[in-house]
């Protein structure tokens, strides 16, 4: 459901319902290297950053025709939403059939800087990705599918390349991985080193690459929010909260991953999440574990709760307070929890749960761990051939 309703808004925004999808520049204003995206809004229609800062700067304006003018500002908060606040810049801009090029001035009667930006393509390469999975792939700082970001795509990962820490080399699984950081907001991701598979090694690399810079992308949101809303100076650069990202297990046919931490962007309390995703490493498309399991019919369901949670209170009695027992999934065995995540292991399936509201943040923790042995009965035909 999810993927019909990001590919419909995809739809809508490549011109089936009136608006464009996203134009990305990349160029100079001036001797600095900046990159721009006008992303169909009605005023605000887009942003900007510099290279060397790479925070967003709001454009105002309606990009019209092949000549138009368009205007920068800082946003203020007034209560109930964004509005544009001081002009900090004026941009003119014509079309041309590379891309834009014009002048900005930082007011009416100041010096022109020439502008000249070429258009990105519409989509990053992917080389080896089939066309069905364009909104199948993506994942935003929370583990959640981001597919309706797509079209942004290009804009998010020319901020993800201003200059990344590279990490020491982990051995896991069948390959080994290294951590990528960002060094102005701190994002993490991995980065596959070594895998038995060289094409589906690429292939994971590129949506590993994209996952990083849309989390960039929503970090820098998230800066942009705390100085809005009045939490720190506009010139502070505050901490941002991130995710954490780790692998749980590096397969030849899948790889998971959880999406962990407290993230604080403004508002009543901060985020706070535990997830697992997980990919199908021949195609990179992100992999339900539940469809591994066969759950078809109520008793089924009833059996594998029963069986898990025995499970469970067998390892609470073995480890005592080593789970919160006064959390849904575990106080109400009658509950099936919406909360309730799966992730894959070296050793098998653990089942986690996962609540991502404010009260209930000390309720993210893993409940028990199955072999894949102890997995056999619940398994659908053919399920083992991805766990090697």
């Amino acid at each position: 459901m999810k993927t019909w309703i990001a590919g419909l808004l995809l739809l809508l925004l490549t011109g089936l319902g009136g608006a464009r999808a996203a134009e990305v520049y990349r160029g100079t204003l001036g001797a600095s290297e900046v990159v721009l995206v006008l992303d169909g809004g009605q005023d605000r229609v887009g942003s900007y950053f510099y290279r060397r800062f790479g925070d967003d700067i709001s454009l105002w304006g309606r990009p019209v025709g092949n000549a138009f003018e368009l205007q920068e500002r800082t946003l203020e908060s007034a209560g109930d939403g964004d509005t544009a606040g001081r002009v900090t810049g004026l941009w003119r801009l014509r079309r041309t059939p590379d891309g834009l090029v014009g002048d900005w001035r930082s007011g009416p009667s100041s010096a022109a800087l020439p502008v000249q930006l070429s258009r990105l393509p519409p989509q990053p390469p992917r080389p080896f990705l089939p066309s069905s999975t364009f909104l199948e792939y993506l994942v935003d700082t929370y583990g959640q599918p981001a597919g309706d970001r797509s079209d942004m795509m290009p804009y998010y990962l020319e901020r993800a390349r201003l200059g990344p820490i590279l990490g020491p080399e982990r051995r896991a699984g069948v390959g080994a991985y290294r951590m990528v950081t960002d060094r102005r907001t701190g994002v993490s991701w991995p980065q596959l080193t070594r895998h038995p598979d060289a094409r589906a090694l690429a292939l994971i690399n590129d949506v590993f690459e994209q996952n990083r810079a849309l989390a960039i992308a929503e970090a820098q949101d998230c800066r942009t929010s705390l100085v809005d809303m009045g939490h720190v100076r506009p010139g502070e650069r505050p901490r941002i909260d991130v995710a954490t990202i780790t692998i749980t297990r590096l397969g030849r046919r899948l790889i998971s991953l959880t999406a962990g931490g407290s993230i604080y962007c403004g508002g009543a309390h901060p985020a706070n999440f535990y997830r697992s995703f997980t990919y199908d490493t021949p195609t990179a498309t992100l992999f339900d574990i539940a469809t591994l399991l066969d759950l078809g019919t109520p008793e089924r369901q009833a059996a594998f709760s029963r069986f898990w949670r025995a499970r469970m209170a067998e390892r609470m009695r073995r480890h005592p307070g080593v789970i919160l027992e006064e959390c849904e999934a575990v106080a109400d065995p009658d509950t099936t929890s919406d909360s309730l995540d799966f992730r894959l292991t070296p050793r098998g399936l653990m089942i986690v749960e996962a609540d991502s509201s404010g009260a209930g943040a000390a309720c993210n923790q893993d409940l028990v761990e199955l072999s894949m042995a102890e997995l056999t009965p619940f398994l659908v035909h053919g399920a083992a051939a991805y766990w090697d």
